[in-house]
């Protein structure tokens, strides 16, 4: 696996288990990386999530808190974006 897919699906696995109910911090220790950075790649994707390209979304500000509430919407979201961004690095 190529380093893009690599980072992707970690990415990825991050932001699904936080809109999970993980914390940072549990997500962040399983890839050993911060805390903090587990943060920045969800903010990142919630994001690009939010972006109209992914369905209509009127969310322009969210927190870990806010999400969570709607996190059947924004998972399917980011795995939307997930399969978009393969079919991209696969072709």
């Amino acid at each position: 696996m190529n380093n893009k897919k690599f980072y992707l699906n970690r990415n990825i696995n991050i932001c699904m288990r936080i809109l999970g109910g993980e914390t940072y911090e549990s997500a962040a220790s399983d890839f050993e990386i911060t805390r903090e950075r587990a943060r920045q790649i969800f903010m990142k994707y919630m994001r690009i999530a939010s972006n109209k390209r992914y369905g209509d979304c009127d969310k322009s500000h969210y927190g870990v808190f806010q999400v969570r509430v709607n996190a059947e919407f924004w998972q399917s979201r980011i795995l939307r974006l997930r399969e978009e961004h393969l079919s991209e690095l696969n072709s």
